[in-house]
């Protein structure tokens, strides 16, 4: 899927843009949904979609349709560029406390970033909260959780 200059779509079929593979042009391998459908978060009227039979995307991915009872790999969240710090708590754990974005591994878009957390252990399991400071822009939360 091309985007061309629709620089801050960030969600395809419920799955982050950081988590979808791209071809050696620069287009999104956007997994299929089982009814055949392209759902795109904030859609932009130059994206062009095909189907490329071919083409094989990432097999596990963070995502807004995740198992609640897996344990956790990875968190995304996606927010405007206005936040300055983020805390994020997965059930009785505090991963960030008032953490500094600058501290989170994040991927850019034009006024979008991506904030993500891959975890390092088997056992994180349970709610997820994510909350921030600099301003009240809408967080989107994806999951990857373990198969």
């Amino acid at each position: 899927m091309s985007i061309g200059k629709c620089e801050d779509v960030y969600e395809f079929n419920g799955i982050p843009f950081t988590d979808i593979a791209k071809d050696e042009v620069g287009n999104y391998i956007v997994p299929g949904a089982f009814d055949n459908t392209l759902r795109i978060k904030t859609g932009c009227e130059e994206i062009a979609a095909t189907l490329d039979t071919a083409q094989v995307g990432l097999e596990n991915y963070a995502s807004t349709h995740s198992d609640p009872n897996a344990m956790i790999e990875r968190v995304v969240w996606v927010s405007g560029d206005c936040y300055h710090d983020f805390t994020l708590k997965i059930g009785d754990q505090v991963i960030y406390e008032a953490t500094p974005v600058a501290m989170i591994k994040t991927s850019k878009l034009k006024t979008k970033t991506a904030y993500i957390y891959d975890t390092d252990v088997d056992y994180l399991k349970g709610s997820i909260s994510i909350t921030g400071n600099g301003c009240n822009d809408p967080i989107t939360t994806y999951i990857r959780r373990s198969i």
